[in-house]
């Protein structure tokens, strides 16, 4: 029996867009190349792909549509970050190649429906820079419980953040997306679709977001399992675990709880963090410590946006309480800064997010993942900042959307294969 290898073809613009995303998502590659020259030298690689996508696109009738639906959002948010830009408000200028360049990621995604190949070829390779820098990222962490949160100060020093990028070790916002993927690994549990490594990558992510000291990361990946027990899909599960729940919330010594966790887990971040939640619990929520400041925090943003229906403009200072705003929260900052057009962008986005993940989803009879990974995602957006990273982007807009096509496509072809394997050694077999 022969086989064939046929190289696949490659598209130019999945060259110029792959370069640019090399860069943009690997920690060591932004701080080899760091210098102004190069932002400009590799943001124009993303422009050319985009356009060399775009021109590929016009003359190409076969695919699937454009995602219009959580595009109009998108476009819409970023149309008017042009003009505002070019009018010189307050500090759009500031900020819109950071928004361009993270909602560019949900262009090229959409964009690529038309050459469905291109795009799970491409939705891999960015799996593969994903699960590199996961790998390297964890390895930090637990040598270092440290690392991931210096890189997460804005205050840190620059000579230091690239010291820490050069080992490949991404900030927060890598993490919140391996809690995010945690419904994916129970789901794939529960439907018995490869239990083992399900269960494996349950207890990795669990491991590293113990020792990457983000307490909030570490409190949402409990939540995504209650969140998945008690989904629609467990139906079963909720009449007896609801009443659990309610008598675990009201009967359960929550403070003494934490404080024992505080002195079991070997962090001493996350440990500051369950001793400060303790003592709040237990004297009457009274909050201390940082608690306390997040709270003051997440206040200021909301009273502004409350004084202000229609916003106090882009702001992007991040100066605690600057203008009114907190800095903390995405969607409470956004709420003050662009007042009821942010609610109806996040309302709209949020849903049409949502709809996007449920459709690609549901090609592998898994779309209940959709539910709690955007109730994780819209968490993360309202109690930490957003729309930043390489690390969201890519995974949030790219990687989740096209995963069930690349699952879907792989056991097609083995399926496939596995038939035409069958069939020539039943020919052997007659000929014998």
């Amino acid at each position: 029996m022969r086989l064939k290898l046929q190289l696949p073809k490659i598209h130019w613009f999945e060259v110029f867009l792959g370069t640019y995303y090399i860069w943009y998502f690997f920690p060591i590659a932004r701080a080899t190349f760091s210098a102004t020259i190069y932002k400009y030298v590799f943001f124009s690689f993303f422009l050319l792909g985009m356009l060399l996508l775009l021109a590929a696109c016009a003359f190409h009738s076969q695919g699937e549509r454009l995602q219009l639906k959580v595009l109009i959002p998108v476009i819409s948010y970023m149309l008017v970050m042009l003009l505002m830009t070019a009018f010189h408000v307050e500090d759009a200028a500031l900020h819109i190649r950071v928004s361009f360049t993270f909602w560019g990621t949900i262009l090229v995604y959409s964009a690529m429906g038309k050459f469905p190949d291109a795009r799970m070829r491409f939705g891999t390779f960015l799996m593969i820079l994903f699960i590199l820098t996961a790998i390297t990222s964890s390895i930090g962490v637990i040598k270092d419980h440290s690392v991931a949160r210096i890189l997460t100060y804005a205050s840190n020093s620059v000579e230091e953040d690239y010291r820490l990028m050069k080992q490949n070790i991404s900030s927060i916002y890598l993490y919140q997306c391996m809690v995010i993927a945690v419904p994916i690994y129970l789901y794939l549990i529960k439907k018995r679709k490869k239990v083992w490594l399900g269960y494996t990558l349950l207890i990795l992510s669990a491991v590293v977001i113990l020792n990457a000291s983000f307490t909030i990361s570490l409190f949402l990946m409990l939540a995504a399992v209650l969140i998945c027990l008690l989904h629609t899909q467990f139906r079963w599960l909720n009449i007896i675990l609801s009443p659990l729940l309610i008598c675990a919330v009201l009967l359960v010594p929550w403070g003494n709880l934490l404080a024992y966790l505080a002195g079991l887990i070997d962090n001493s971040y996350i440990s500051v963090r369950l001793t400060e939640l303790s003592n709040s619990i237990q004297s009457g929520m009274q909050s201390t410590g940082d608690l306390a400041l997040r709270k003051r925090l997440y206040e200021s943003s909301l009273q502004t946006f409350f004084s202000h229906w229609m916003g106090v403009g882009p702001l992007y200072s991040y100066i605690e309480f600057e203008n009114g705003i907190g800095y903390h929260s995405q969607m409470l900052d956004d709420f003050a800064r662009y007042g009821i057009a942010g609610v109806a962008f996040y309302g709209v986005f949020l849903s049409q997010y949502y709809q996007l993940l449920k459709n690609s989803w549901a090609k592998i009879r898994m779309e209940a993942v959709a539910f709690p990974v955007t109730l994780l995602y819209t968490a993360f957006l309202i109690l930490n900042l957003g729309f930043r990273s390489a690390d969201e982007s890519i995974f949030m807009l790219f990687i989740l959307p096209v995963l069930p096509e690349v699952i879907h496509r792989r056991s097609a072809v083995k399926s496939a294969f596995e038939q035409k394997s069958a069939v020539e050694w039943e020919r052997q077999g007659m000929q014998w």
